[in-house]
């Protein structure tokens, strides 16, 4: 244990940490090519996680708060955390998933962007199980993303393993 926290919750916290801090530096990029107060007017958050490390995961959303005018949020169905950023004002629609699947993510955002008239001006994740999904919905509304390959590849050990041992040879970081 570490200051009293678990490696588990200390490894969860250092995560949400760099989250915070990427995404910080996304806005910043932004707020350098536009002049209005709010970066985004329609943020798609995919994926809140669960209720551990809410106090870490809260505060993710109160730094992203300021930065958009609509944060919508999708997650599993009865997220606990879902209540917590809802009542607090952190976030302004959740849509509920019943799986994880790529194409049912996809689906679901789509179909709710459509049903209440709103286009996406930014998608952002910090949980794995929604890196495919994010790169689907970036290319459906024309938003930056990372590419399908190197997220297919990065979401795959077997794939990522095999990438790194074409680019580096044990003799590249020799002196």
């Amino acid at each position: 244990m570490l200051l009293g926290f678990s490696k588990k919750l200390y490894r969860s916290f250092l995560r949400c940490c760099y989250t915070l801090v990427m995404f910080m530096f996304s806005v910043h990029a932004l707020h350098a090519q536009h002049s209005t107060e709010f970066v985004f007017n329609h943020l798609i958050v995919l994926g809140i996680g669960d209720n551990m490390g809410a106090v870490y995961k809260k505060a993710v959303f109160e730094k992203i708060k300021p930065h958009a005018k609509h944060i919508y949020t999708c997650d599993l169905k009865d997220n606990p955390l879902q209540d917590i950023l809802s009542k607090e004002n952190l976030i302004d629609y959740f849509i509920p998933l019943s799986n994880t699947s790529s194409s049912h993510v996809l689906e679901q955002v789509k179909s709710k962007m459509q049903e209440l008239g709103i286009t996406p001006d930014g998608i952002v994740t910090f949980r794995e199980e929604y890196l495919i999904p994010k790169v689907l919905l970036a290319n459906l509304y024309g938003l930056p993303s990372t590419s399908l390959t190197a997220s297919l590849i990065s979401t795959d050990k077997c794939k990522t393993k095999e990438q790194l041992n074409n680019k580096f040879t044990a003799t590249t970081f020799k002196g």
